[in-house]
């Protein structure tokens, strides 16, 4: 607190020049160093957020003739302070501007504990708290007032002399600097668990494996509760030992998981690598998940076409650009539902839906656009589309005029231009199929999960999850609660959500070239041989169910091969009640 009050004698001595010798170093320059030593020695500190409470988070912020200052309080404690010095032209704003800028300084500082959480803000300049009823604002206002958007925030006025951060802005030598160094590592809440039969069965398998026997073995390791934990800067997972049996069902337990989605062969991997290891674990998950009866069936192959892929610029800023999309013809629901809205956002690959109609107007639209993507992340420069009606009328292009937004429409019969909303179409349908089963028609009592699940898998485009980088914390899921031990799963964070974000852009860049390199690739191809058992695809088996086909499984059988006609196409023997032609 008042830091740069106090290092004031001390900051003008970094200035170019001021410290060409000793002289320099003025009795207040040592007084201030004394008192640096006594305020750093002092109880005062600074907590960590605690995510396991409710989080009520109170920003206090206020600006002087020099600079704003600022301090992110939980439950009356301080997180960090934060201080800026105003340049030459933001000397020049009026007192309100600079009030506003203050909390657009505290709000850019601290995003990463804000985003996403209902806080108070906290001023005692009072025209702040009517900002959002001022029927018009200037260019500047109503773009700090776009950025404001992204929170869910309420004002509060309080009288100056309670206002804690006054202090941080009012030295007439402020050049400011962080008070607080922000917090590199925010705590992760995930707790990798076992339900206690499997914990046993561990601990049963430590007993016969013969490396675990041997101490020279396991030096490296640390016993937790009868487990072994392996330990890399802030990473630990329990080493599973060498029973087949026990990481398949570990691989089980996590696949098969509802909020997991029953997702591929990669992204099962990093779920599992969050809380165990192994020797050859991505092998494992990859020869579990192709084994997998539910996603044989469930899931679509992914196949090539003709044509050089032509990718999108990847976006500078979370929410910049976002995709959109309509998965229709769904079986109709007891609330009228038969389709879903989709949204992705183009750089984190973020995942929003809602339950529709098929019948949805572009007005409907654009209230589910605005709910969705609008209240809780900003108005997005741009929006990426089909040719679907609602998103070619004259009120959404009209809309998008009035709100700032560009539209892209995707070419003619070619969907591959918004192949990211087609993929994530496909993504959803394959775990609403897994996750409704013989009852189709309560697919959008599991939305939430399902798109829980997509924003908390990690993208391999990315190589983060969605969630990560929206809001710089892994959630927590029901498998990992079970375990006593104390397990973080989470990763070395990287100094910034910033170079976070940029290392996310560079992957991004990286993605889009391995996309483009496999998409322009020939495809492969296949042989059978006579006796050979092959799953069928229902696509054109008309007499396989009636009505809405959307959820139904898209591989039947095995049937076994005859023979094969030519070179593409195979004969199978087939059940009598089985109508092709």
């Amino acid at each position: 607190k008042q830091y740069s009050t106090l290092a004031a004698p001390l900051t003008n001595l970094t200035r170019k020049g001021a410290f060409s010798s000793l002289d320099a170093w003025t009795p207040e320059c040592q007084q201030a160093f004394e008192k640096l030593k006594c305020v750093v020695a002092n109880d005062i500190t600074l907590s960590f957020p605690d995510y396991s409470l409710p989080f009520r988070v109170e920003v206090l912020s206020d600006a002087s003739l020099y600079g704003t200052g600022a301090v992110l309080l939980q439950e009356g404690r301080p997180i960090a302070f934060t201080s800026k010095k105003f340049s030459g032209a933001e000397t020049r704003y009026t007192t309100g501007e600079q009030e506003l800028l203050a909390v657009l300084h505290a709000l850019k500082e601290w995003r990463c504990y804000l985003e996403g959480r209902p806080f108070t803000l906290k001023t005692d300049h009072k025209p702040l708290t009517f900002l959002q009823s001022v029927p018009t604002l200037n260019r500047r206002q109503a773009r700090w007032m776009e950025y404001l958007a992204r929170f869910d925030c309420t004002w509060e006025h309080i009288a100056g002399k309670f206002n804690i951060a006054d202090a941080l802005s009012r030295h007439p030598s402020l050049h400011a600097a962080i008070l607080a160094a922000p917090v590199r590592r925010m705590q992760d809440k995930r707790r990798s668990s076992l339900s206690s039969d499997l914990a046993a069965r561990l601990k049963s398998a430590y007993a016969r494996d013969p490396w675990f026997i041997d101490q020279n073995n396991v030096g490296h390791l640390s016993m937790q509760n009868g487990l072994w934990i392996w330990k890399e800067g802030s990473t630990s997972q329990i080493v599973v030992p060498n029973d087949d049996s026990l990481r398949r069902d570990i691989l089980s337990r996590i696949h098969e998981d509802p909020l997991a989605g029953h997702p591929g062969c990669t992204r099962t991997a990093e779920l599992v690598r969050c809380s165990f290891w192994w020797p050859r674990l991505a092998k494992d998950a990859e020869n579990f998940v192709q084994t997998c009866d539910l996603c044989q069936r469930n899931k679509a192959l992914s196949g090539k076409g003709h044509g050089l892929l032509q990718p999108l610029p990847v976006p500078e800023a979370p929410w910049e650009s976002v995709s959109m999309d309509f998965v229709v013809a769904l079986p109709k629901t007891e609330g009228g539902y038969d389709a879903v809205f989709v949204m992705v956002d183009r750089l984190t690959k973020m995942v929003h839906v809602a339950p529709t109609t098929s019948s949805c107007t572009a007005e409907q639209t654009a209230h589910l656009f605005f709910d969705n993507v609008v209240r809780l992340h900003g108005v997005p420069k741009n929006v990426v589309s089909d040719r679907g009606g609602q998103f070619v009328s004259k009120f959404w292009e009209v809309l998008c005029k009035l709100v700032g937004m560009c539209i892209n429409l995707s070419t003619a019969y070619h969907p591959q231009s918004d192949g990211q909303t087609e993929r994530t179409n496909r993504t959803l349908g394959d775990m609403l199929c897994n996750f409704a089963g013989r009852t189709p028609s309560v697919w959008d009592t599991y939305l939430t999960a399902a798109e829980f699940a997509i924003n908390n898998a990690v993208n391999r485009s990315t190589g983060q999850s969605p969630f990560f980088l929206n809001y710089g914390y892994h959630p927590a899921l029901p498998v990992w609660r079970e375990l006593e031990v104390n397990v973080p799963a989470a990763k070395t964070f990287a100094k910034s959500f910033v170079s976070r974000m940029s290392d996310a852009k560079s992957c991004l860049d990286a993605a889009q070239q391995r996309a483009a390199d496999y998409y322009n690739k020939s495809k492969r191809d296949v042989v059978f041989s006579k006796g050979q058992l092959v799953l069928l695809n229902t696509k054109n088996l008309r007499s396989f169910a009636e009505g809405s086909r959307k959820l139904l499984p898209r591989w039947v059988g095995p049937y076994p091969v005859v023979r094969m006609v030519g070179s593409v196409a195979v004969e199978l023997t087939l059940p009598s009640n089985m109508n092709i032609h």
